[in-house]
C-alpha cells in the first residue's frame, strides 16, 4: 500500500523579477525542473500519482503559512500540476526542511525517513476499523462511566498525535477522576518527571518479556498494551479495586497499582509513553511527599526528631506518625532520612544518598510495656539492693518513687495520654496535678488566632492619601484569606492596588505576564535557601525585592509608595531612596509579574516589570505628579471606614435673585452653618475634628465683579464649634409708619392689614416633615421641594427617587414584547431569567459580558456558525473606547483594520435587551443579496461565519450604558455575504 506524500515547497521572486521555486534548501528557475527532480527522488519509494504540492510562504521569523485552503493541494500530472481535493479522513505524509534536515511528518509525528512516516500512516489506516468491544470494559460502573466521559470519539489516530501528547494528557485526566471519585486530592502534572517516565518506558521497551516490564516501585507504575487498545491500560489498574482488601498487612502484588494511584500522599505525577512495533510501553512516575525525620546522639544515646518532637525509639515515632494519618486512610508511606542534615550520626554520614524506608500502617506496633514493680536482690557482698526496671537502688523508698514516676499518666492539653517516660521527656510536667501543658500547640493556636483576625496598623505613618485606597482595597483582608491557592488573591490585591495609585498619576495600568510571573516566582524561590541570593533577570526587566513580616505583607506596596513625600519631580535622575515609588509610576512599565513565597515569620515578595523604569534622565516624561484631587464627593463614593481627624473639602457660592447661597455636592444651602451641619452629618461627628474649607472664587457665579483677589480662601472650622442658628421670634407686633398709618410687622418683614401679617405666622410656624425622617420649621431662605400649607408636610422627592431606584435595580426586567412575539424571546429568557441590574452590574459588569456572549453564541449554533471565544486584548481595547464616552459625546477611536467596531447606547435597566435587538433584524434581512440590506449591520455581524474572537467594553454615564463590540476578523465584506451568513436552520 502506498500514502500521498505532500512535498512543500517556496516561491519567490528576484530583484529582477525572476520567480525561484525552492525545495529542500534548493533554487530552481522553473517549476518543471522542481518537479523532475521531486520525482528522481521519490520514484522509487512513492507512485507518481500519490505525489502532491504544496505552496507555503516562509516569513521573517521562519514560519509558514500554507497559500492553500483547506484539503486543496496541487497533483502531479507529468511536467504540470493540477488542483485537487484530498478526502478529509486520507492519512498524509508532508516532506520538509527544518533546521537543514528533511522531516516526514504524519500525524503530528516527526520522522527523520521515510520509511518510520509510513508505517505510522499504514498503522494509523488499519486501527481506523478497529471497534472496541464492549466486553473488554468490564463490568465496573463506576469505572466504565468515567472511561467513557474521558474517551469519548477519542480513537487511535487522534491520541497518537504529537508523540503521544493527547494520550498523556487523557490518561492524566483519567486518574485524576478516579481519585476524585475516592474523595483524594488532584494530582498536577509535571513536565520533568515525565522525561523521566519517557526515558524509562524506552528502557522497558527493550526487555524480552512483557512480564518483565511491570516495575515493583511505590512511585512508578508501568504497563504495556496492544497500541489500538492502550487507552483500556489505566481502567484495568483500576478494576483490581474489586480484589483490594483494606486490611492486609502486605502490599498485595494484584492491587498495588490501584494503591499507587490512589495513594494520597501523592502529588505530583509525570506520565511517559513509547511505542515498539505494535505495542504501546506507558510509565506512570508520581513524586509523594516522603515523611522526614532525623537522628541526634545525646550522651551517647541515640533520639528520633519529628516534627521538633523528639522520640526515644523508631517504634514510638512511627506510632506517632500513624496517630496523624490515620484519618487519611492510607495504607504505607515512607519515611526518609538524610543524613547531611543529621548531626551527631557518624555512621549515616558517611553515606550521601538519602534512606527511604516503606512501613505499612498495621506493622508499625508498640513495643512491650515494661514493668515497673519493685522487687528485692542482693548484691555479691551481701547487701540488700532494691530493683524497678533497669534501675538499683539502695533503699525501698528511693525504689518506690521511682516506680510512682514512671506509672503516673501525663494529659498533653486534654488529648493525648501517655505514660511518662524519662527518655522522652514532655515540655512541662507537674506530678501533683498530672498535667502536661505542650506550649507548642498553645503557640500554633495562637498563631491562627492571628492569621485569622490581624489587620496591619496603615496609621503608622500618618494619615496619608495611600491610606484611602489601602482601606478599600484590603479591608477585612487576612492572611488566613489571601494565602490561598498560592497567594493567588495577594498578588491579585498587589495589582489592583499598583494599577489604583497609577490612575490617580494619569498613567495605564498594568496587566499581568505569566512568563514574567514564572520567573518572579523562580526567583522569590531562591531565597529559600540563600540569604543574599544573586538574582540574574534579563537587561530589559527591572526587578524589585520586598521582605516583610508575613501577616504585614499588604502593607508593602503602601509603603513603596509613599516614598512620594521625598521624591522631587523637578530632579532629572529621581531621588535616592525612592526607586520603588518611580518604578510603581512608571509610564512606559506595561507589564508586572509577581512571586510571592514564605520562609518561616517572613515573606520575600518579588516583582519584576518590564520594559524596565528607573531609567536616568527620562524622570520627567514618566512619572508625573498626582493630578486627580480627592473631593468630598470622591471621599462618599468610597464610604471612608479610616478615622480621620480632619477633612478638606471644596464648595463654591452663587447669587440667586441678589441673595446668597452655598453649593456643596449640587445641594443648595441658604448659610454656611447649615452647610457645615449637613457634612458633619455626612462623615459622622466621632470621627471628624476639623473642617477645612477650600472656596475657589473663580468657578463662582455672580461674583466675579465683586472680588478681586482670585485665590483660594482657606478656612479651618472646629467640629465642636458648630451650633444651629438660633429660631426667630415670629409675633405680630403693630408699628407706625413714617408717614403715621399703621402697620404690621412679623418678623423683618411688614404688612398693611393684620390679616396678612397672621396668614405669614401662620406659614412660619407651621412644622413641615420631610420623608419622615426630619422635622424643621419653614424657613424662607431654605424653601422645600413642595409645600402644603393644610396638611402640614413636605416631601422630599430626591430622597423618594434614590428609594425608587434602588427598588427598580432590585425588581425591574425588562419587557422584551415591544417588537412583538419572535423566535428571540424564548433564547432571552432562558440567558437572561432572573438577572436584574443588582446582578450582573457586580465586577465592573463581569456578568452582563459572559451573559452578552453566551446569547451570542446560542444564536449563532442556531444558524450553524462556531461560537465566538472572549480575547483579553480585545476586552482591553474596547473597555478602553467604552471609557471614552464618559468625557466625550462622539469619541473617535481606531481599533484596526481586521477588527470590526458595534456600538450600543441604551438605558441602564434596559442594557440586557441590546443583543436581542440586533438579532431581531433578521426579519428584515434578505439572504439572497451579496451585499445584505441596509439597517441590518448588527445582525449580519453577529452571525458572520469567518468572525472567531470578540471583546466587550461597558461604561455607565447617568442614565445611559454605552456598551462596545469589538469583532476579530472582521464582518459586513461587500460580496461575501453568502458565504458567511446562513439562515436559521434548526427550528425551536
Amino acid at each position: 500500500e502506498s500514502v500521498d506524500l505532500v512535498v512543500q515547497y517556496s516561491m519567490r521572486t528576484t530583484h529582477k523579477g525572476k520567480r525561484m521555486y525552492n525545495f529542500n534548501g534548493k533554487d530552481f528557475c522553473t517549476k518543471e525542473n522542481m518537479i523532475v527532480n521531486i520525482k528522481k527522488k521519490y520514484y522509487k519509494v512513492v507512485p507518481q500519482n500519490h505525489l502532491l504540492l504544496d505552496l507555503v510562504s516562509i516569513d521573517e521569523q521562519g514560519l509558514k503559512a500554507r497559500k492553500n485552503k483547506g484539503l486543496i493541494y496541487e497533483k502531479i500530472k507529468g511536467l504540470h500540476t493540477e488542483m485537487c481535493v484530498v478526502p478529509k479522513n486520507d492519512v498524509l505524509i508532508f516532506v520538509y526542511l527544518f533546521h537543514r534536515r528533511i522531516i516526514y511528518e504524519c500525524n503530528g509525528n516527526m520522522y527523520y525517513e521515510y520509511i518510520g512516516a509510513l508505517q505510522n500512516a499504514l498503522r494509523i489506516t488499519e486501527y481506523e476499523k478497529f471497534v472496541l468491544p464492549s466486553k473488554l470494559l468490564g463490568n465496573n460502573l463506576k469505572s466504565n462511566l468515567i472511561w467513557k466521559s474521558v474517551w469519548k470519539s477519542c480513537s487511535y489516530r487522534c491520541f497518537s498525535k504529537n508523540s503521544f501528547d493527547i494520550l498523556k494528557i487523557k490518561f492524566y485526566e483519567e486518574i485524576n477522576k478516579y481519585r476524585k471519585a475516592h474523595y483524594k486530592k488532584k494530582l498536577k502534572f509535571s513536565p520533568l518527571l515525565s522525561k523521566y517516565a519517557d526515558l524509562l518506558a524506552k528502557k522497558l521497551s527493550k526487555l524480552k518479556t512483557l512480564e518483565s516490564t511491570d516495575t515493583k516501585s511505590d512511585h512508578e507504575v508501568s504497563g504495556s498494551m496492544s497500541a489500538v487498545m492502550v487507552n483500556l491500560l489505566v481502567k484495568r489498574w483500576y478494576d483490581k479495586y474489586s480484589s483490594y482488601k483494606p486490611g492486609e498487612n502486605d502490599v498485595s502484588q494484584v492491587t498495588r497499582k490501584f494503591q499507587v494511584l490512589l495513594n494520597p500522599l501523592v502529588y505530583e505525577i509525570g506520565i511517559g509513553v513509547f511505542e515498539k512495533g505494535s505495542m504501546v510501553y506507558v510509565v506512570s512516575k508520581k513524586n509523594s511527599k516522603d515523611i522526614k525525620y532525623d537522628v541526634k546522639v545525646i550522651r551517647g544515646r541515640t533520639f528520633f526528631i519529628y516534627c521538633g518532637c523528639m522520640y526515644a525509639t523508631k517504634v514510638d515515632m512511627v506510632e506517632a506518625i500513624k496517630d496523624q494519618l490515620r484519618n487519611k486512610n492510607i495504607h504505607h508511606f515512607i519515611l526518609a532520612l538524610y543524613p547531611k542534615i543529621s548531626k551527631g550520626c557518624r555512621e549515616n554520614l558517611k553515606k550521601n544518598k538519602p534512606i527511604f524506608e516503606t512501613i505499612l500502617m498495621k506493622s508499625a506496633k508498640h513495643g512491650e510495656k515494661k514493668s515497673y514493680e519493685v522487687k528485692q536482690h542482693h548484691n555479691p557482698d551481701g547487701s540488700t539492693c532494691y530493683r524497678c526496671g533497669d534501675k538499683v537502688f539502695q533503699t525501698h523508698e528511693s525504689a518506690i518513687r521511682y516506680s510512682r514516676i514512671k506509672q503516673t499518666k501525663l494529659i498533653f492539653t486534654s488529648e493525648k495520654v501517655q505514660e511518662f517516660k524519662k527518655k522522652e521527656p514532655p515540655n512541662q510536667v507537674s506530678i501533683n496535678r498530672k498535667v502536661v501543658t505542650n506550649p507548642q500547640k498553645d503557640a500554633e493556636k495562637i498563631r491562627k488566632e492571628l492569621e485569622k483576625k490581624h489587620i496591619p496598623n496603615v496609621l503608622i505613618n500618618g494619615v496619608r492619601f495611600s491610606n484611602i485606597i489601602w482601606k478599600k482595597i484590603w479591608s477585612d483582608c487576612t492572611y488566613d484569606v489571601y494565602s490561598r491557592h498560592n497567594y493567588f488573591g495577594l498578588k491579585q490585591k498587589f495589582l489592583k492596588e499598583i494599577n489604583t495609585y497609577r490612575r490617580f498619576h494619569n498613567v495605564d495600568p498594568l496587566t499581568k505576564n505569566h512568563k514574567l510571573e514564572n520567573t518572579a516566582q523562580w526567583c522569590a524561590n531562591k531565597y529559600l535557601t540563600k540569604k543574599r541570593p544573586m538574582l540574574q533577570v534579563n537587561e530589559k526587566f527591572n526587578l524589585l525585592v520586598g521582605k516583610i513580616g508575613y501577616l504585614n505583607c499588604p502593607i508593602l506596596v503602601k509603603y513603596w509608595y509613599d516614598e512620594e513625600s521625598t521624591f522631587e519631580f523637578n530632579h532629572p535622575n529621581g531621588t535616592t531612596n525612592t526607586e520603588h515609588f518611580s518604578q510603581l509610576i512608571w509610564k512606559g512599565t506595561k507589564e508586572v509579574g509577581i512571586g510571592v513565597i514564605k520562609k518561616r515569620e517572613d515573606i520575600f515578595v518579588v516583582f519584576l516589570f518590564n520594559p524596565r523604569g528607573n531609567i536616568p534622565n527620562e524622570y520627567d516624561k514618566n512619572v508625573f505628579r498626582r493630578k486627580i484631587k480627592v473631593n468630598a464627593s470622591w471621599l462618599c463614593d468610597l464610604r471612608i471606614k479610616l478615622n480621620l481627624y480632619m477633612v478638606i473639602l471644596k464648595y463654591d457660592a452663587t447669587i440667586i435673585k441678589s441673595r446668597l447661597f452655598y453649593v456643596y455636592l449640587n445641594h443648595l444651602y441658604a448659610s454656611k452653618g447649615d452647610m457645615i451641619e449637613a457634612i458633619r452629618e455626612q462623615f459622622g461627628a466621632e470621627k471628624l475634628r476639623h473642617i477645612r474649607l477650600v472656596y475657589y472664587p473663580k468657578k463662582s457665579k455672580g461674583l466675579k465683579g465683586e472680588l478681586k483677589n482670585y485665590r483660594p480662601i482657606l478656612e479651618t472650622i472646629h467640629i465642636n464649634s458648630i451650633r444651629k442658628e438660633e429660631k426667630k421670634n415670629y409675633e405680630i407686633k403693630k408699628v407706625y409708619n413714617c408717614s403715621g398709618s399703621v402697620c404690621y410687622q412679623c418678623g423683618n418683614k411688614l404688612f398693611p392689614t393684620y390679616e396678612s401679617a397672621a396668614r405669614y405666622l401662620k406659614i412660619k410656624q407651621s412644622k413641615l416633615q420631610f420623608t419622615d425622617e426630619k422635622v424643621q420649621e419653614f424657613k424662607k431662605e431654605e424653601p422645600p421641594n413642595r409645600i402644603n400649607v393644610n396638611k402640614n408636610i413636605v416631601t422630599n422627592p430626591h430622597k423618594d427617587a434614590e428609594k425608587m431606584r434602588e427598588e427598580l435595580e432590585k425588581k425591574y426586567i425588562p419587557n422584551v414584547l415591544i417588537n412583538g412575539v419572535r423566535f428571540s424571546n424564548s433564547i432571552w429568557n432562558e440567558v437572561w431569567s432572573g438577572y436584574t441590574y443588582d446582578v450582573y452590574s457586580k465586577h465592573n459588569f463581569f456578568i452582563l459580558k459572559q451573559k452578552f456572549l453566551k446569547e451570542i453564541n446560542m444564536y449563532r449554533k442556531l444558524h450553524k456558525v462556531k461560537p465566538l471565544i472572549e480575547d483579553g486584548e480585545l476586552e482591553h481595547t474596547a473597555q478602553w473606547c467604552a471609557n471614552k464616552y464618559l468625557t466625550s459625546k462622539r469619541p473617535e477611536f481606531d481599533v484596526g483594520e481586521n477588527s470590526n467596531v458595534l456600538v450600543g447606547i441604551v438605558r441602564y435597566l434596559d442594557s440586557p435587551i441590546m443583543v436581542k435587538f440586533w438579532y431581531d433584524e433578521g426579519f428584515f434581512f434578505s439572504f439572497n443579496k451579496p451585499n445584505g440590506t441596509a439597517k441590518t449591520e448588527h445582525f449580519s455581524q453577529l452571525m458572520w461565519k469567518d468572525t472567531r474572537r470578540i471583546g466587550m467594553g461597558v461604561a455607565r454615564k447617568r442614565e445611559n450604558m454605552y456598551i462596545i463590540f469589538i469583532f476579530n476578523p472582521k464582518g459586513n465584506i461587500p460580496n461575501k455575504y453568502k458565504k458567511n451568513v446562513f439562515p436559521r436552520k434548526i427550528k425551536r
